[in-house]
């Protein structure tokens, strides 16, 4: 239920795979680690080497998890309403034991008063008579065994394993998680954003879906489009000089290096109504005029990889020679004859 009103738009850009719940009273591996192997069997019933992952609560957990132990097939995860370690886990350790004693009813009192806003279990008593059946459905063991097992949660010493990109969403009002917690998971990730949604629960895929929705179809489809850019970008400038930038990101560059990969490879140089050679011709043109020597070699290189050839530059500059400017189109020229020298690609004798 917590996922069906996000379900619909996530399906309409990607293919949507719910795991089993993986929880086995009779089993002495860690409960945490079956949510895990249950995820993955999904993705291997469905033939997805690599995925998305996102959970709410105890799924975000397992998103933690599957980050830190199957990294090879998880490309970004989404964790919301939920952090590394609770607070408390003799909330969920009290309400596991409430569960086995019958007082079904009290736990799901407390439960929604913490899912849900004041505000919205005012208006809205069918949604909180409809969460109150769904607690009532479910098995006293499978309830009591997430509880437990999110009391017993602790994959703060790990974070540091996790390389693939994180968002954290949380509820202002959540208050099963503060967000403080939320802030320190977010510190101790390399790669972590965190977003709070104001005047929400700790539900707030069912409060906000519609906020959910877009910033996941925001935060995953940009993973798609980032993919595709850096591809794009190693067609143009080549691996050594792309693993050279990336290798020179800072946490102070690193949000433009994704904006300009995502948006000028990913968008803009793969679309099909231009040749790429098109494109680095008229990326040449717009620099020259600019007077933005510094970027001129790189694209050069790029523009030779995508079918210029080396006769057409000095006759390129003539050309631009007319509309930007004698010193601008003279002074490129000499810089794509430094570059192509650099790169061995013309003799190095003068002539007359």
């Amino acid at each position: 239920m917590t996922w069906n009103a996000i379900a619909g738009p996530l399906a309409e850009q990607f293919r949507v795979v719910r795991p089993g719940k993986g929880i086995n009273q009779d089993t002495a591996q860690p409960r945490l680690e079956l949510l895990g192997q249950a995820a993955i069997e999904a993705l291997n019933a469905v033939g997805s080497e690599r995925a998305h992952v996102a959970g709410c609560g105890l799924g975000g957990a397992v998103a933690l998890w599957l980050a830190i132990h199957h990294p090879e097939r998880i490309a970004r995860i989404a964790v919301i309403g939920a952090i590394a370690s609770v607070a408390d886990p003799a909330f969920w350790t009290g309400l596991a034991s409430q569960l086995r004693s019958g007082e079904t009813e009290l736990v799901a009192d407390k439960l929604i008063r913490g899912w849900l806003t004041p505000a919205l279990q005012d208006r809205d008593a069918a949604l909180v008579k409809t969460l109150k059946n769904a607690i009532a459905s479910n098995t006293t063991d499978e309830l009591a065994i997430s509880y437990e097992t999110l009391a017993t949660l602790d994959l703060q010493q790990d974070l540091g394993r996790v390389a693939t990109p994180a968002l954290i969403i949380l509820g202002e009002e959540d208050p099963f998680v503060a967000v403080a917690e939320a802030e320190k998971l977010v510190a101790a990730l390399p790669q972590a954003t965190l977003e709070v949604i104001p005047q929400t629960g700790h539900l707030v895929t069912i409060e906000r879906p519609a906020r959910v929705a877009k910033m996941l179809l925001d935060y995953f489809g940009s993973a798609a489009t980032l993919e595709i850019g850096y591809r794009s970008r190693r067609v143009a400038l080549g691996d050594p000089h792309v693993d050279k930038t990336i290798a020179a990101f800072t946490p102070f560059t690193r949000s433009f290096q994704d904006f300009l990969t995502r948006y000028c490879w990913g968008e803009v140089w793969t679309r099909s109504g231009l040749s790429r050679r098109d494109r680095s011709l008229a990326t040449i043109s717009v620099l020259v005029a600019l007077g933005a020597e510094h970027e001129i070699p790189v694209h050069v290189r790029a523009g030779l990889r995508h079918g210029l050839k080396i006769e057409e530059f000095p006759e390129i500059y003539e050309h631009l020679a007319l509309y930007t400017g004698l010193p601008r189109a003279f002074g490129a020229l000499n810089i794509t004859q430094k570059t192509l020298l650099e790169d061995g690609l013309l003799p190095t004798k003068k002539t007359l």
